[in-house]
């Protein structure tokens, strides 16, 4: 049954202030570059608007969008799978053939889950494999396009999708100061650290550590002075590129289970009747959906952009396959505009522009949905969880928001529960403003904090 569509339309419709009476002043460096829209869940009545038709870049708020597709096209319970396959014999230990591991894109995939999935080599008694280790990591057979404006020193967001990806791709280094020695923990396997760093006992805060690594072959330096301020500093990169990290993840875990690979590790197809060994599943879609958004992971929301054509079409081009879906979706929900191109669902894009009427036309069809639960469930609370812990504290956990950040953008979309229980929907969304700058920020969440405020003591 297709579910009905409320649709927000401006025309005709009372405008907030004269409606319920709220009025903000809005700070004169926010009046071009602000939209702000807030309705009454049961009335659909828009109690607060500004500028609601100005097509907006949203940020991470993107990724409430592709929460609602994905729920819709793949479903809560949808997994990925990742396959672990041979072909040959196996006599006395020893695999005589290659071993092949088939990924289905899960951007969860991590070193226990491989553990999980290798050692069922060790319940066939394998020991050795005399052929390679075979990754076939076509189920994405295109990628998404990405238009950041400012990209760091191998900066994380710079991680795409891949068929098999293993912990994110992320290179982990953790700093440790004790008696004025930085020591360097990681999660590399194989590679050298080079620790030249020195301890500058002037310095009394930790800065941005990632201009002072470099990689080079098969070595990662750190050079020059840091802070007692970043002692347990953990820091997070995309230093190797992806084949080169999932290989070295591969040879770790055989290394750890004792299993010896006398071939390569290569990637390749896998042949037809192959054998099949274990079948790993991810966890569901709805608890991939409560990580990202709590924590705005665009690597997962990256891969449900992707898994759209991959797993609900021919998949002749995974890309354009999934950007249909999408388009088709928001064009339902009368969210497109033309400034709008979907490149990648996570944000991190110059060209995936929505209004605040948009936003609320999507909000407002969750809210009415089958997955209205689930949809709810993946939004972070006030003073709770994930990138809202130290927002809007004042009103406890009754503010459920997806946040937002690029250099120039910052937004919020979401529920709010007034003291009365009437409930909202709110989404304010900032271009042009300097997200560094604490002043700027300070104003729009101060916006934000008041138009709560409001909505939290208007008694109807």
């Amino acid at each position: 049954m297709i579910r009905k569509l409320i649709k927000l339309a401006l025309s005709g419709v009372v405008l907030a202030n004269s409606t319920y009476g709220i009025n903000l002043t809005i700070p004169n460096s926010l009046q071009n570059n602000m939209s702000v829209m807030a309705i009454d869940t049961k009335t659909n009545k828009v109690v607060y608007q500004h500028l609601p038709n100005t097509p907006r870049l949203i940020a991470s708020n993107m990724k409430l969008i592709t929460t609602a597709v994905g729920l819709e096209q793949l479903h809560p319970d949808f997994k990925w799978h990742t396959k672990l396959f041979y072909k040959g014999t196996i006599n006395n230990g020893v695999l005589d053939g290659d071993l092949y591991i088939l990924g289905g894109g899960d951007p969860t995939l991590d070193d226990r889950a491989l553990t999980e999935i290798f050692s069922n080599l060790q319940k066939l008694g394998i020991k050795k494999i005399s052929g390679n280790l075979v990754i076939d990591n076509t189920i994405f057979n295109s990628i998404p396009t990405y238009s950041m404006l400012k990209v760091e020193n191998y900066d994380i967001d710079t991680v795409f999708p891949d068929g098999l990806i293993l912990d994110a791709n992320k290179t982990i280094f953790n700093i440790h100061i004790k008696a004025n020695t930085p020591t360097i923990d990681n999660n590399l396997y194989g590679y050298n650290i080079n620790n030249n760093l020195r301890v500058d006992p002037r310095e009394h805060s930790c800065s941005d550590l990632s201009h002072q690594v470099s990689f080079k072959e098969s070595t990662v330096t750190f050079s020059g002075k840091i802070s007692q301020a970043c002692n347990n500093q953990k820091l997070e990169f995309n230093m190797i590129d992806t084949k080169s990290y999932t290989k070295m993840a591969l040879s770790r875990t055989l290394n750890n289970l004792s299993i010896e690979l006398k071939g390569n590790i290569v990637y390749q197809n896998i042949p037809d009747k192959a054998i099949l060994i274990y079948d790993y599943s991810s966890q569901s879609l709805e608890d991939a959906m409560v990580y990202m958004n709590h924590y705005s992971v665009n690597i997962i929301a990256e891969t449900i952009f992707l898994s759209l054509g991959a797993f609900t079409t021919d998949n002749k081009h995974t890309y354009k396959n999934s950007q249909d879906i999408y388009y088709s979706f928001m064009k339902k929900l009368n969210m497109l505009n033309p400034n709008f191109r979907i490149e990648n669902g996570a944000g991190l894009s110059r060209t995936e522009s929505v209004t605040a009427l948009g936003m609320v036309n999507l909000l407002k069809y969750e809210n009415d949905s089958q997955y209205a639960a689930i949809f709810e469930k993946t939004l972070p609370q006030s003073g709770l969880e994930g990138s809202l812990k130290n927002h809007f504290t004042k009103f406890g956990h009754r503010a459920k928001f997806k946040t937002g950040t690029l250099n120039d953008t910052h937004a919020y979309s979401g529920y709010f529960l007034s003291r009365h229980g009437t409930k909202y929907i709110v989404t304010a969304i900032a271009n042009n403003i300097n997200t560094n700058n604490p002043s700027q920020m300070t104003k729009f969440n101060g916006f934000v904090t008041t138009l709560l405020d409001k909505l939290d003591t208007k008694n109807k």
